[in-house]
């Protein structure tokens, strides 16, 4: 593990990485979809669907700046379409089969291998190993 040490003004220029900030709102939308089902199995089909409009809402809020612009909008439209479904009438085994199933699918961006990232300050790559300063 490398830690770089840096002055306190430092570390606030940097501000947020737009990666990680990206996968937190994946993360939390994954969060709400489960608990969306956890809700619609109980019956409380009103506090499910607030959850998945609220997540599609933040994923749509974060896509316009993102890399990942397509996979944000694309998970966004999938939940919005289950809040159709979110009702006695139409909830049942397979409806929490394809959400489920629909939640495991969204297409993630391709990652870059952290091998090939170097940082340009410390020449330092993320495996500990040191490379020649050319």
């Amino acid at each position: 593990l490398t830690v770089n040490l840096v002055s306190a003004d430092e570390a606030a220029a940097a501000g947020p990485d737009a990666e990680v900030t990206d996968e937190v709102v994946v993360l939390m939308a994954a969060r709400a979809q489960r608990e969306a089902r956890a809700r619609a199995d109980a019956g409380d089909f009103d506090a499910a669907k607030t959850l998945l409009r609220s997540a599609s809402q933040e994923l749509r809020k974060r896509a316009p700046g993102s890399a990942q612009a397509a996979e944000l909008l694309a998970q966004a439209e999938a939940m919005e379409e289950d809040v159709g479904f979110l009702s006695p009438a139409t909830y049942d085994a397979g409806t929490k089969k394809r959400m489920l199933y629909k939640s495991t699918r969204v297409p993630a961006a391709p990652r870059p291998s952290p091998r090939a990232t170097v940082c340009p300050r410390t020449n330092v790559i993320p495996s500990g190993r040191v490379t020649p300063v050319v």
